[in-house]
């Protein structure tokens, strides 16, 4: 059985504000967290010599995936604890992104994206039907009109936010819990227990999503008379 990997660093953050000019320090990496087979770590990325600030750049590295994100700590003005709390924040955000492009790649949001596109369809059709029955037919304004209409009554789009807000600290649960409890981070600690518990009914979002999407498939009759009651009048 595989060993479980958790491991934060004792970063010298003194050492590296006090040295950030030496330039062996420049293309230094320093390792924040590690668990499992996610790498948090930390580079010199940049020095304001107007505003006095030094700029760090986060690392998150997951197998073949890599993102990152930057935080200015200003010489003058700031502190160790301040710093810390930044590095902790910027850590969160890759892993609220990192989840996002997972939950992206799942197939029931993939099965709303590629809906989208046959909503639309289906919303232009019935705009333009409306337009030619109702003799309109200057160009400028029926583009208006169709854009409007579609904008205003697409669906889609909302379930894929939906979705996304369902499944939202679903995915790396795990790893948001082990570091902010390791970072002592009780604020996102916190956040994220009592957004799992309060969680929105992913299965009921998915059912609502679904009725909708085979309507749009089948070409239902009953949805497209809901769609041509919110037609405006010209």
């Amino acid at each position: 059985m595989r060993e479980l990997t958790i491991k934060q660093y004792d970063v010298d953050y003194s050492f590296i504000i006090k040295n950030y000019l030496d330039k062996n320090l420049w293309h230094k990496e320093w390792t924040l967290f590690v668990y499992k087979d996610y790498v948090f770590y930390l580079t010199l990325y940049s020095i304001d010599v107007k505003y006095e600030e030094i700029k760090f750049q986060i690392y998150l590295r997951h197998k073949d995936y890599s993102n990152y994100t930057f935080i200015d700590y200003s010489i003058n003005q700031s502190n160790i604890n301040v710093l810390k709390k930044q590095i902790n924040g910027a850590i969160y955000y890759l892993i609220y992104n990192y989840e996002g492009t997972n939950i992206r790649k799942e197939q029931g949001y993939k099965m709303i994206k590629e809906a989208e596109y046959q909503e639309e369809e289906t919303l232009t059709g019935i705009a333009e039907e409306f337009l030619d029955d109702n003799g309109v037919s200057n160009r400028e304004i029926r583009e208006v009109y169709i854009d409007n209409y579609v904008s205003n009554n697409k669906k889609t789009d909302v379930y894929l936010n939906n979705y996304i807000t369902g499944r939202r600290y679903q995915v790396l649960t795990d790893l948001y819990l082990i570091y902010t409890k390791a970072s002592k981070d009780e604020e996102r600690y916190n956040k994220v227990t009592n957004y799992i518990k309060n969680n929105y009914n992913y299965e009921e979002i998915l059912k609502e999503t679904n009725e909708y999407l085979k309507k749009l498939e089948e070409d239902d009759e009953e949805l497209r008379e809901e769609l041509k009651e919110c037609l405006e009048t010209i």
